[in-house]
């Protein structure tokens, strides 16, 4: 099975201003999501859909791929993680011959979730 895992985080935020790069131990929030990516059986690859460069350089940091910056219009308080999924499924079909099973959707704002907690949810799913 072939999972991509997606972090996703704009760097507009307006409640907690550059709030994914806030730390924990030295470990962004950005960072807590892809070292428990990376660390997953069930992670074919892992990108970063963003809009901002700080957060890209971040992410690449903890061994996240940035293969495209994500567009102003899908980087507002307004738009879908589903708008944003599409976009970057897209951005991979157009470019990749790559194609992928399901679409692990990692969002910064909740560091706490583990590995563990990744594969157990992909065994769930398969379980249907």
């Amino acid at each position: 099975m072939n999972i991509l895992f997606l972090i996703t985080a704009r760097g507009g935020s307006k409640s907690v201003p550059r709030k994914n790069l806030s730390e924990i131990g030295g470990i962004s929030l950005i960072g807590f999501k892809a070292i428990a990516a990376l660390r997953s059986k069930y992670c074919t690859r892992l990108i970063i859909s963003s809009d901002d460069a700080e957060l890209q350089q971040n992410a690449a940091s903890y061994g996240a791929e940035v293969p495209f910056t994500r567009p102003a219009e899908l980087a507002t308080d307004t738009a879908s993680s589903f708008d944003v999924i599409r976009h970057a499924m897209d951005w991979i079909e157009e470019t990749t011959s790559e194609r992928y099973d399901a679409v692990m959707l990692l969002e910064p704002s909740a560091p706490f979730a583990t590995w563990v907690d990744f594969d157990n949810a992909v065994e769930m799913m398969l379980v249907e």
